[in-house]
């Protein structure tokens, strides 16, 4: 039986290894899409960060009566209005999250 989950959902991106760089000329500009339910945020754009970008940022969504607490991550390119996509994963904190009594 489901119960209800509400509170904060903080996640600490800390840092990618990527395998590819997309860009031809300079070092690649990464980001980290994040999407939890219909809740999308991205990191800052580390400029020139290549092929091993360090964030250390929190990025915090906000549970309320969700069903399913599904994260789901995508490393992204910025090239200046497009995006091209480095890599992506997911995780279901479901399994995990406390419910309240």
């Amino acid at each position: 039986q489901w119960m209800e989950r509400q509170g904060i959902l903080k996640v600490n991106v800390v840092k990618a290894t990527l395998l590819k760089d997309k860009d031809v000329f300079g070092k690649m500009d990464p980001f980290v899409e994040l999407k939890v339910g219909s809740q999308v945020k991205t990191t800052k754009i580390m400029e020139e960060a290549g092929l091993t970008p360090v964030w250390n940022q929190i990025i915090e969504f906000e549970i309320n009566n969700e069903k399913e607490i599904f994260l789901e991550a995508a490393v992204k390119d910025d090239d200046g209005g497009s995006a091209d996509l480095c890599g992506i994963g997911s995780f279901d904190f479901g399994p995990i999250v406390r419910t309240r009594n």
